[in-house]
């Protein structure tokens, strides 16, 4: 393949992490909040284990979707050698 096929290559599957990326984005955010209200995140005297892993359930969404844009950038923006 030739350098101009491999741009267009590398351009489509950027293009494709990014869709894939937003429309998993929805999902997410709809997950961690389903698990926050059935693990009462929102209750002022849970144990200290219990907040952790509701700090944890809000942190994880948004670090799948910067793993996933990044992904994306990286193949949109790279250049074939």
């Amino acid at each position: 393949m030739n350098k101009r096929g491999q741009v267009f290559y590398f351009f489509m599957i950027g293009v494709i992490i990014f869709l894939l990326t937003f429309s998993l984005a929805s999902s997410l955010i709809k997950n961690s909040d389903k698990v926050r209200v059935d693990m009462q995140c929102s209750n002022a005297s849970i144990d200290t284990t219990q907040k952790i892993s509701c700090t944890t359930v809000d942190l994880v969404a948004p670090f799948i979707l910067a793993i996933l844009v990044g992904l994306g950038s990286m193949v949109l923006l790279a250049r074939a050698t």
